[in-house]
């Protein structure tokens, strides 16, 4: 099945000064769904039903452990789905050490959209939340879409970094993502488990430098 439209944002850090408090993971998630007017309603209504400001950002590292299960559970009923990889920095190869933030973040948004099952992406609409400057960010990711495989370029059709408190779907795709952080970082599956039946999770493996 296609879906129209993605929503994307990322977890964890992507440098490894693990002895100056750099996470060991690096999460990207993806929520994919046809109608965003679900996402963008959800949040709505779930700001409201808390009774937090309609300005209020729902961000996974910010929010109270209340306001992460309320969030999380009132998801399972909606029509979408989400996909995500993660990174254990401790096991990459060293060249990935070198690699400027930016590529970092390029590299693995790509490895995810290399992954996603058959026929998920076409001509798909795809919002990040914004990562450095948008137009080296898009540059990055375009780059590693067309090393691993050219043709998934045209499955995406336009992709777009926005603000993520100007956009309800990344702020969805945060919470989802930080979810799973909270899992893989410190075995720590209790928000999480709300999004079980939504999720399709890759863990990255390579032997082999990044290009």
């Amino acid at each position: 099945m296609a879906y129209r439209y993605a929503f994307g944002d990322e977890a964890g850090q992507t440098g490894f000064r693990f002895d100056l408090g750099a996470t060991r993971c690096f999460i990207f998630s993806l929520v994919l769904v046809n109608d965003p007017w679900l996402l963008r309603e959800y949040v709505n209504c779930t700001r409201s039903r808390l009774g937090l400001s309609l300005m209020e950002e729902f961000r996974f590292n910010k929010s109270s452990n209340y306001h992460r299960h309320a969030f999380l559970a009132g998801l399972s009923d909606l029509d979408f789905v989400a996909r995500a990889i993660v990174v254990d920095k401790t096991l990459l190869p060293d060249d990935f050490r070198h690699m400027r933030s930016v590529e970092f973040y390029g590299f693995f948004v790509a490895q995810l959209l290399n992954h996603l099952p058959a026929g998920e992406l076409d001509r798909t609409i795809l919002h990040l939340d914004r990562f450095g400057a948008p137009k080296t960010a898009l540059r990055c990711i375009r780059q590693q879409l067309a090393h691993l495989r050219p043709k998934d370029r045209r499955l995406v059709k336009r992709i777009a970094f926005k603000e993520s408190h100007r956009e309800n779907g990344i702020q969805v795709a945060d919470m989802i993502a930080g979810a799973i952080f909270r899992w893989q970082e410190k075995d720590d599956a209790r928000f999480v488990t709300h999004v079980w039946d939504k999720i399709l999770l890759w863990k990255y493996r390579t032997t082999n430098p990044p290009t």
